[in-house]
């Protein structure tokens, strides 16, 4: 089952049709174009272990299924994902610093702010945790 916006023949179904058959088989890994992962999970940084986990935002039974799909089917939190992760994380903790006690016009402040809303575009990897840690966690206005 897939969707095809152009040649139904092609074995696809319309847009609207197949996001209904796919609600029905009620999955447990986030379809993007359904539900907003953003809402679903959140980010933990370990300063000691150097590393930074998805985890279920909340205790809903809905987050907690997608966080165990998404760790069991795609492997979201494995040891690689989770350095790398700090290594963006890193970054943004310093441009955050920049950003909250630099005067507002500063050049280092400004610089600092168009870069982390340039890591917060969705073309930017790990974007979700950017917008998570600026927007929820740290309350950023950038």
């Amino acid at each position: 089952m897939t969707p095809d916006l152009v040649e139904r023949d092609a074995g696809g179904l319309p847009f609207d049709e197949f996001v209904r058959e796919s609600r029905k088989e009620k999955p447990f890994l986030v379809d993007p174009y359904i539900e907003d992962p953003e809402e679903l999970y959140k980010w933990e940084a370990d300063h000691t272990l150097r590393e930074v986990r998805v985890v279920a935002r909340t205790n809903r039974i809905r987050a907690k299924r997608a966080m165990i799909a998404a760790e069991e089917d795609l492997g979201l939190n494995r040891e690689e994902l989770r350095w790398r992760r700090w290594k963006t994380y890193e970054v943004l903790h310093t441009l955050a610093q920049v950003a909250a006690n630099i005067p507002a016009g500063h050049a280092a402040r400004v610089d600092a702010e168009v870069t982390i809303r340039t890591m917060m575009n969705a073309d930017s990897a790990y974007a979700g945790m950017v917008r998570y840690f600026v927007r929820t966690e740290w309350e950023l206005d950038v």
